[in-house]
């Protein structure tokens, strides 16, 4: 065996072969000019004939800081979690384009939409490339972000810094329990997943992903919690 195939959505797939980098996603790739210009045909972008690889789940680097700070009784900490590259086969926008619901489908509807780029106005032999001027309908365009076409138009970049968790803790005057069996007492106010400070996502949180191996179709984003706690040593 040459290659596992750990998932595979529409022809794209994740794929651990035989002297490549883990966590390749191979598909469907835009045809680009060799300064990495999208070629246009009658409006639409087009693929290349193979599916070579398309993206690495594999992130470059992951990391956290963790910060906290006492004064007079009080403790206020924080945890900044960070990852750098990995990207993932996002199938939930592309379709969301393609079907009209998100914000950047309403470019176009009325008069249609150029796409940034060149066509080939010469023969394939001897391309001549120009500015791409041809008007496609917007339900056209907008299969070019499908994930079921242009498998290419689904990747993203996962990276993302997150304020993975915070808390305040008060800690009660030791002089209170002089004169009993306690030790020591402190209240503190916890919370997880509390905010996304970047991501390169536009409509998903970039951690969501099946299983961790890179593919969203509409998952539900993990979710934000907050808690009390109560710790008392005897």
């Amino acid at each position: 065996m040459n290659s596992l195939v750990l998932w595979t959505q529409r022809g794209a797939s994740l794929e651990a072969r035989v002297g490549q980098p883990y966590g390749n996603l191979y598909g469907n790739k835009f045809a680009r000019t060799e300064d990495g210009q999208l070629i246009f045909r009658n409006g639409s972008p087009y693929n290349l004939p193979a599916q070579p690889v398309i993206g690495n789940i594999t992130p470059d680097w992951t990391g956290g800081v963790l910060n906290s700070v006492s004064f007079k009784g009080m403790t206020v900490s924080a945890l900044i979690d960070i990852k750098k590259g990995g990207d993932i086969y996002d199938m939930g926008s592309s379709l969301g384009r393609q079907n009209g619901i998100l914000e950047e489908s309403l470019d176009g509807r009325e008069e249609g939409l150029i796409g940034i780029g060149v066509k080939n106005i010469g023969s394939e032999e001897s391309p001549n490339y120009v500015p791409n001027d041809v008007v496609a309908p917007a339900r056209t365009f907008m299969t070019y972000y499908s994930g079921r076409q242009y498998h290419e138009a689904a990747v993203m970049d996962g990276s993302y810094v997150k304020l993975r968790e915070a808390s305040i803790t008060y800690h009660l005057p030791k002089k209170w329990f002089d004169k009993n069996f306690l030790n020591s007492v402190s209240i503190s106010a916890i919370g997880r997943n509390l905010a996304i400070f970047h991501k390169n996502t536009r409509h998903v949180d970039p951690e969501v992903s099946s299983a961790d191996l890179g593919f969203n179709s509409g998952q539900l984003p993990s979710t934000r919690s907050i808690g009390f706690s109560l710790n008392v040593k005897f």
